[in-house]
């Protein structure tokens, strides 16, 4: 991946990777998901973010 920051360091997990991208990619950003029951009864991460956390991203990008 090359959102302009080269290639991530290969000791991170994943919640690393979002907060590597989000610092250091000036072309990404990563809205993560949430944790909870999903649909198909788990609990866990894979819900789509709080709408809240997409539009607050999506305005900081903007700049607005």
């Amino acid at each position: 991946m090359d959102g302009g920051a080269g290639e991530a360091p290969a000791e991170l997990d994943p919640d690393g990777v979002v907060d590597w991208i989000n610092r250091d990619c000036m072309k990404l950003h990563v809205v993560s998901p949430q944790r909870k029951r999903l649909a198909c009864g788990d609990v866990g991460v894979g819900a789509m973010a709080a709408v809240e956390d997409i539009t607050t991203a999506v305005r900081q990008s903007l700049q607005i």
